[in-house]
């Protein structure tokens, strides 16, 4: 793969393992041409049907690497950028494991830094087993990484690197990685108040600035924008009502900004 003609984004990587694998947003990396990293039955917590599957169970190859490579991503302007995904691992025993590392590039893959890694007992999300591991859906874990100290990279590189040691099965979904979950709040003498919150049809966003007009953006918590408007300023002061009807059930991110300062507070969604 010729890393250095990937084109970074500045939108959330989401990879839920349910379409063709390797896909737009994670490639497969066999440097053995083995066995490797595959779409499988079942889904992370049960909630979807397919995971990437690395069958160490029957990959006598110890000390072999397997990769599942995800496409750089744009953190110039990130406040909190993280990685999220679920994994689940049993050990073989104490001999024959497994480790997982996660690594980032910021030089087109030349080199890499490791910020996860985990390995046997501390990576296994069950007991040891001598048979295929299939996890059930209490059997997944979910991880989070934080990449703040690469805010300001504008070509983030991560991949999963699994190391076989002819143990057991590791499986790995819903990856996502974000460049603004997590919006950073600035204080300020101003601010803004929600009401109602929790909301169901709508919520009013009111709060005070010497700007002409407020801007809000709405975002998931997966840092994707799904809505966003202005308000006008009268006198010093600003109040907008946003429509609810189309959103999920769920938490949100509400980022509203003026000329000089932005403010950022949760608001959920009944």
């Amino acid at each position: 793969m010729n890393f250095a003609a990937v084109v970074s984004t500045n939108s959330p990587i989401t990879e839920g393992m349910e379409g063709t694998l390797p896909s737009a947003n994670c490639s497969v990396l066999n440097p053995d041409n083995g066995i490797t990293f595959a779409k499988s039955a079942p889904g992370g917590f049960g909630t979807s049907s397919n995971s990437a599957k690395m069958d160490c169970y029957n990959y006598a190859a110890t000390g072999e690497n397997d990769y599942l490579v995800i496409p750089p991503v744009d953190f110039s302007v990130a406040t909190n950028p993280q990685i999220n995904f679920n994994v689940a691992y049993a050990p073989y025993d104490a001999t024959y494991f497994e480790k997982l590392d996660v690594e980032i590039s910021t030089d087109c893959g030349t080199t890499w830094t490791n910020v996860y890694s985990k390995s046997g007992a501390t990576l296994g999300t069950a007991p040891a087993i001598t048979t295929a591991f299939a996890p059930t859906a209490s059997q997944w874990r979910s991880e989070s990484i934080s990449l703040t100290s690469y805010i300001g990279q504008p070509n983030v590189m991560t991949h999963f690197k699994c190391t076989n040691g002819f143990g057991n099965n590791l499986y790995i979904d819903n990856i996502n990685i974000t460049a603004a979950t997590g919006i950073a709040s600035i204080n300020s003498p101003g601010g803004f108040s929600i009401y109602p919150n929790p909301a169901t049809s709508s919520f009013t966003i009111e709060g005070a600035s010497k700007s002409e007009k407020v801007h809000y953006s709405v975002y998931n918590m997966v840092g994707a924008e799904i809505k966003s408007g202005e308000i006008n300023v009268t006198g010093n002061s600003f109040q907008g009502k946003v429509q609810a009807t189309n959103m999920s059930s769920g938490v949100y991110f509400l980022r509203v900004n003026d000329d000089n300062y932005s403010w950022v507070q949760k608001v959920t969604i009944k």
